[in-house]
């Protein structure tokens, strides 16, 4: 029963992987932030699997860094896109 718990924890270790630099592609440039690195990612879907302001960081996906979520950090946002197509794709598949 130990083992079976290792490889739930491996595949979701590689899900989290997948959807890291799958976010990192896409969402990186508008955001940042959350999207920006690897590692940064990392965080941000654990983050979002924990419901924890996963909205936001959606919201900035579909609405870009400069309509939404980036104020006082306006020098950050230095491609601003909006894709909210593939925000909702991205963040509920994941969730």
């Amino acid at each position: 029963s130990l083992s079976s718990i290792a490889y739930i924890g491996l595949l979701l270790g590689l899900l989290f992987y997948l959807y890291a630099v799958l976010g990192v592609s896409v969402f990186g440039k508008n955001d940042p932030i959350h999207m920006g690195t690897l590692h940064i990612a990392f965080l941000t879907l654990f983050r979002c699997a924990t419901l924890e302001d996963w909205t936001d960081v959606m919201y900035i996906a579909m609405q870009g860094c400069e309509n939404y979520g980036y104020d006082g950090n306006e020098d950050l946002c230095t491609d601003s896109s909006a894709s909210p197509l593939m925000a909702v794709v991205f963040h509920c598949s994941f969730i």
